[in-house]
């Protein structure tokens, strides 16, 4: 378990990147509040297909949170492994 404190100006993101591998199990979730955060994901594959050949479902999950008020807030993300969590990172944020 890890606590991280983030400090954000009001209408302003911020962005986590994290591992994932489909294939082998690696995967996260957020858990938050959608009256305190707007939140957006984008899948980044680590390697490009290249002439037919897959290169892997192995990447870089972005989440994206924009704070919709000023105050304090908490979310977290949960680290999966095979469907277990496996690692769990809650962010205490200030939006100013």
């Amino acid at each position: 378990m890890r606590f991280k404190l983030k400090i954000v100006l009001h209408g302003k993101s911020f962005r986590i990147r994290l591992k994932e591998h489909g294939s082998v199990g690696i995967w996260s979730e957020v858990d938050y509040d959608s009256t305190r955060f707007d939140l957006q994901s984008d899948f980044k594959y680590n390697r490009l297909e290249k002439s037919g050949c897959p290169g892997g479902d192995d990447g870089k999950r972005i989440y994206v949170l924009t704070p919709l008020r000023r105050g304090f807030a908490i979310f977290s993300i949960n680290h999966i492994f095979r469907g277990t969590i496996v690692d769990k990172h809650y962010y205490i944020t200030l939006t100013i």
